[in-house]
């Protein structure tokens, strides 16, 4: 009988042992989850840039040589957006689209005193909507990430982490300091 007590302390040690590793793996399965669903809402609002801007352009007429070689490359840009596999390379397209389409646009409205046709009107907004919710979705993904990887990097998350197979998310490198319209 004297050993009992030790065998009951184990057991209750073991337990808390148990209930602390299923809470951070759950955890980090929460938070992994999340941050695939804020991606995929992240993914569908950048093709919906994408399929506005594509309308602007060809809304937009295009005179001279650079207009053209810009719409080209938004075009192809936004090509290269709705083909990437990888996150990575769906943010470097749509960085490109962005920063092309954004020129091109400047130029065009540069040269115009008033936006008299309608439709542009309509275009332009749903731009500016379209690239809010891009900005917002961004920032909410980004902030999952942070708390997620920093997770992964403490003990004892980072041991459940290597059985389980959880691993690092990349962070969006998206800044608005190319112009925003």
């Amino acid at each position: 009988m004297r050993h009992a007590p030790w065998w009951r302390l184990g057991l209750l040690l073991f337990g808390f042992l148990i209930a602390f590793v299923s809470y951070g793996y759950f955890r980090l399965s929460d938070l992994n989850h999340r941050i695939e669903t804020t991606w995929a809402a992240f993914e569908e609002a950048m093709r919906w840039e994408g399929d506005i801007v594509l309308s602007l352009i060809s809304e937009v007429e295009t005179v001279t040589d650079t207009e053209k070689i810009t719409a080209d490359s938004a075009r192809f840009a936004l090509r290269n957006l709705l083909l990437a596999r990888s996150k990575k390379r769906m943010i470097d397209a749509y960085r490109v689209m962005h920063r092309t389409a954004s020129r091109l646009l400047d130029i065009k409205f540069a040269q115009m005193d008033t936006l008299d046709d309608p439709q542009l009107k309509i275009l332009i907004d749903e731009l500016k909507e379209a690239r809010g919710h891009v900005d917002s979705l961004s920032t909410e993904y980004d902030r999952l990430v942070r708390r997620y990887n920093g997770l992964l990097s403490t003990f004892p998350n980072n041991i459940i982490a290597v059985a389980t197979g959880f691993i690092p998310e990349p962070r969006l490198p998206l800044t608005r300091d190319d112009g925003n319209h």
